[in-house]
């Protein structure tokens, strides 16, 4: 907690972003690894 404080706005803010750029990188690959096993399963179910 108390390096969270410590930290300075503009940090903290860079920080965020970062992550949540990462985030959203992370949820594309699993939005297309689902799509791929998806496409996988209706093939195998065919």
């Amino acid at each position: 907690m108390g390096v969270r404080i410590s930290l300075k706005s503009p940090e903290k803010t860079a920080i965020n972003s970062y992550l949540l750029e990462k985030n959203k990188k992370v949820k594309k690959l699993l939005r297309k690894g689902l799509q791929k096993q998806k496409r996988v399963l209706y093939l195998i179910h065919k």
